[in-house]
């Protein structure tokens, strides 16, 4: 076989493989998991690259971008070597890529209680029926709400979550109205989760106790143990570090390439990327493009044709 030409990576052999049996991973990590109703248990976290929704508090920025190949296969070995029942896929939203479909199921097949954790942009119908999805409904302090995907609520089941993130009192109210207008709590348990910081407690614990809503007040309990200020903060961890709460994994490379898959993108599919302030190969020139309009909504066609990539 010819050598690849001066200057240029050989192909990952991984992009060889059918798009369902591969997936793009930004970390892979053990902490203990932050939120839901499996709060304070030791977790298997799977975070997978690309995102189309850009949350004005998100934080796991650093996976909208980067990351490495890996087969779904050395994933679950991956996940069956760390002894750990829980897993969860994350991201991101791990449904853009077509591989996690396939991911979850094995990891149900392994014999792993399974969550995924998806922004409520994407349909969730085909997921393993054995998976536990926990759902977000975003908020308008989020600036994605005109980005939920309602269809997803006729597919819940009552061993699914939903989650709402709250900004301010404002977004208080607009949840309350779509958890009474909805009937959302008679479908699964519903989380009120306030943006670390950004809401007084006690006001908000009295809101819900004199409107008798049917919820869950969730902290974000890996922020209350380790702090909310390093870099990439999920599920109890730093990202790029390894500290002592975090028993970190090498990816295939020891310092993987950082380049954008997605960039700045959200949106449709099929959009066409085309925006000034976007450099496909050096990421967005502001931090996260979140000025950049264009760049908001499309996703770049280089995601989709690696993961369509026969």
């Amino acid at each position: 076989m010819a050598a690849p030409a001066a200057g240029l990576r050989p192909a990952d052999p991984h992009l060889a493989l059918p798009p369902a049996e591969r997936v793009k991973l930004s970390e892979l990590y053990l902490s203990l998991q932050g939120e839901s109703t499996y709060a304070g248990r030791p977790c298997f976290f799977i975070r997978l690259t690309g995102c189309q929704m850009r949350c004005v508090w998100c934080d796991s920025a650093h996976a909208f971008h980067g990351g490495s190949w890996w087969s779904v296969d050395e994933v679950v070995a991956e996940a069956a070597r760390q002894g750990i029942p829980l897993v969860e896929v994350t991201g991101g939203e791990p449904l853009l890529q077509p591989g996690a479909l396939t991911l979850l199921a094995r990891l149900a097949d392994a014999g792993h209680e399974v969550l995924l954790e998806t922004g409520g942009g994407v349909d969730i119908s085909r997921v393993d029926p054995r998976v536990r999805r926990i759902v977000d409904v975003k908020c308008p302090g989020s600036g994605e709400a005109a980005h939920n995907r309602w269809e997803n609520l006729e597919h819940l089941r009552p061993t699914d979550e939903l989650k709402l993130v709250l900004a301010d009192e404002a977004d208080y109210l607009w949840a309350r109205e779509q958890i009474r207008e909805r009937n959302l709590a008679a479908r699964c348990p519903v989380h009120l989760s306030p943006v670390h910081g950004a809401l007084e407690l006690p006001a908000l614990a009295a809101w819900i106790l004199s409107d008798r809503l049917p919820v869950r007040l969730t902290l974000q309990q890996h922020k209350l143990i380790w702090g909310p200020e390093a870099p990439g903060v999920k599920g109890g961890v730093a990202h790029g570090s390894a500290p002592s709460h975090r028993r970190a994994l090498k990816t295939r490379e020891e310092r993987p390439e950082r380049f954008s898959v997605l960039g700045a993108g959200r949106g449709m599919v099929d959009g066409v990327f085309a925006c000034p302030c976007f450099d496909l190969f050096r990421g967005p020139q502001d931090r996260l493009g979140s000025q950049c309009l264009p760049a908001r909504r499309m996703v770049s066609r280089a995601f989709w044709s690696a993961c369509a990539r026969p």
